[in-house]
């Protein structure tokens, strides 16, 4: 079942079959079965304590356009929590061109100077 929907999501990708089944291995792990069903909100929903939330803008990972209304709606209920996008980087935080995994090797700045300006911005606000 797990090829045969990681097939139907890759192959009009044009992705080759071999990288079809290392994905579809991937996806069947026991790890990854976890990962797939774990509410990632669930302790996002019961913080009280300050909270920074940071987002690039580039991640392809974690999109912002995927998970901000749910993390934002997550911390709703928290008026310490504070949610940022930053644009131009990517899942690690580091300056891309694409954001694509396969730059995350070429990149030589290991942390953007504006990720750190952000949560040292944060910090001197509490």
């Amino acid at each position: 079942e797990i090829l045969a929907r990681v097939r139907g999501a890759l192959e009009p990708e044009g992705v080759p079959a071999v990288r079809i089944e290392q994905y579809a291995a991937g996806a069947a792990s026991p790890w990854r079965r976890y990962w797939a069903t774990y509410d990632h909100t669930a302790s996002l929903r019961r913080l009280t304590c300050p909270t920074l939330v940071v987002f690039a803008e580039d991640d392809l990972a974690t999109s912002p356009r995927v998970h901000q209304a749910e993390i934002t709606a997550a911390v709703a209920g928290n008026p310490l929590a504070r949610i940022v996008t930053l644009s131009g980087l990517n899942h690690f935080l580091q300056p891309v061109i694409t954001g694509a995994p396969s730059e995350y090797g070429d990149i030589e700045t290991t942390l953007d100077p504006t990720a750190i300006a952000a949560v040292c911005d944060w910090i001197a606000a509490l």
